[in-house]
C-alpha cells in the first residue's frame, strides 16, 4: 500500500523524513510537489525529484533549474546533474544502511559514490567528462557543489564545510587512474 503525502494527502510519498529533536521523533513523507514546500528542504529536493521520477519529471527539474537560474553555462548545468546524480545514489546508499530515510549525506558519502555514478552515466569518456566539468578532484568536487549552495541551488546542514572536500578519497583515485 502507497504511503500518502503528509501535506497534500493526495499524491504518494515519495520524500520521507525523519526528524529527531531533543529526543522527539517525527516522520513525514511527502510528494514530489509538496517537498519543496517543507522549510527545510526547498529546493535541494530537486535532485531527490530528478533521480527520482521518470524521464519527464527530470526534463521539468533541468528545465526549472534553466529558467530560475539562467546564469548557468551548460557546463555548470551538467555539473549540477553530475552532483545530483552522486547526491540520489548517496542518499539511497545512506537509506539502505541505516533504514531510515536520509535527505543529507556528508561530503565523504557523496565522494564515495562518485566513481560508480561517474562510470555509470558518462561511460568510457568518464574521466575526460568530468575534467571539462571541472571535477578532478575531491577538492574540486566540494567547489563546486558549495558553487551551487552560494546559488541557492542546492542546500547545507550547518555542520558541512567545503574542507570535508579536501581529503583524498575514492574519486581522486578513479580520477588519477589511467
Amino acid at each position: 500500500m502507497a504511503i500518502l503525502c503528509s501535506k497534500c494527502g493526495r499524491n504518494e510519498a515519495t520524500i520521507h523524513v525523519c526528524q529527531i529533536v531533543e529526543g522527539e521523533t517525527t516522520t513525514m513523507d511527502f510528494c514530489a510537489d509538496c517537498a519543496p514546500q517543507y522549510p527545510s528542504l526547498g529546493d535541494t529536493t530537486l535532485h531527490l525529484k530528478m533521480y527520482a521520477g521518470g524521464k519527464q519529471e527530470k526534463e521539468i527539474v533541468v528545465e526549472r533549474i534553466r529558467r530560475d537560474y539562467p546564469a548557468l553555462s551548460p557546463a555548470q548545468l551538467e555539473t549540477y546533474q553530475f552532483i545530483s546524480a552522486c547526491l540520489w545514489v548517496a542518499n539511497r546508499k545512506a537509506e539502505a544502511a541505516s533504514g531510515q530515510p536520509s535527505i543529507h549525506v556528508a561530503a565523504g558519502e557523496i565522494l564515495a559514490v562518485a566513481p560508480a555514478v561517474a562510470r555509470e552515466r558518462l561511460g568510457a569518456e568518464a574521466r575526460a567528462r568530468l575534467r571539462a566539468m571541472g571535477l578532478t578532484s575531491s577538492a574540486a568536487f566540494g567547489e563546486a557543489v558549495f558553487a551551487l549552495i552560494g546559488q541557492g541551488i542546492l542546500g547545507k546542514t550547518p555542520e558541512d564545510r567545503i574542507e570535508d572536500f579536501r581529503v583524498r578519497s575514492a574519486f581522486d583515485e578513479f580520477m588519477q587512474a589511467p
